[in-house]
């Protein structure tokens, strides 16, 4: 038995059974080099020049962490209840980067999108927004927009919108000036004066109008526009995969609602 305890702790030598060194030290807690790496974002480049103020402000942290469970506040049950959401989705998304990871996008795939939407990326446009709050309202405000009634006096009766008000006009932009390409789209393949349905968003819900589209550039090469059309097409597939994914995940889990019980 002596014979296999001490082969055992040779092993350990040799194969870092060792603790880990630590790089900070705070008290009694060690915080080692692989716990640093974990919290600082992949693009970060670590170097000589910026280890230290990166280090400082892992020990700003802790030692306000330390200062807070000194407190109770680790104890609270709604903090805790905050974390645990956090935790959810933190998970989730890291669960949505994996399966972005399988995305592919072919040459043919770029060339046909370049093709089919080549006359985009030589013209801009400008647009008018209502924007709303309720998604009941805006139903209604579309409905009236499709019934006849004139896009600007609905954005000033009833528009909330804080960076195109009362139905004002925004400046000419070309496509890849909106950060949602599949909105952007969207309204590309409008008319003058055509506008879309209620589009839930960050801001509300919106709907957009086509004022006026100009040509202002003869030609765009392939290679002028391929990086972004690759972006594109890549944020258009992880929106068909998550989508695909809640709906199988929809099937796997049972869903029930009781928002009745919420004010209870």
């Amino acid at each position: 038995m002596k014979r296999v305890i001490t082969f055992f702790l040779l092993l350990c030598g040799f194969f870092s059974c060792q603790e880990e060194k630590p790089v900070i030290k705070i008290g009694n807690k060690k915080i080692t080099k692989d716990e640093i790496l974990a919290q600082i974002p992949q693009e970060v480049n670590l170097n000589e020049q910026n280890l230290m103020s990166i280090l400082e402000r892992i020990v700003n942290s802790e030692l306000i962490y330390l200062a807070a469970q000194k407190r109770g506040l680790t104890k609270d049950k709604r903090l805790q209840m905050k974390l645990k959401a956090l935790e959810r989705d933190f998970f989730a998304n890291a669960l949505i980067e994996e399966e972005a990871k399988k995305i592919s996008i072919s040459q043919k795939e770029i060339v046909d999108y370049y093709n089919q939407h080549k006359e985009d990326f030589l013209s801009e446009i400008k647009i008018r927004r209502i924007v709303v709050y309720d998604d009941d309202l805006a139903n209604r405000i579309y409905e009236e927009l499709k019934g006849g009634r004139d896009f600007v006096s609905l954005a000033k009766e009833y528009s909330q919108d804080q960076l195109l008000p009362r139905g004002e006009e925004s400046k000419y932009f070309p496509r890849g000036f909106l950060t949602d390409p599949i909105l952007e789209e969207e309204i590309f393949s409008l008319k003058i004066n055509e506008f879309t349905s209620p589009i839930k968003s960050q801001e509300g819900y919106q709907i957009i109008q086509l004022v006026d589209k100009k040509k202002v550039k003869k030609d765009i090469s392939l290679q002028e526009v391929e990086d972004y059309i690759k972006q594109i097409l890549q944020y258009k597939k992880g929106y068909e995969m998550l989508n695909k994914m809640l709906l199988d995940l929809r099937e796997k889990y049972k869903v029930s609602y009781y928002p009745e019980n919420f004010f209870k």
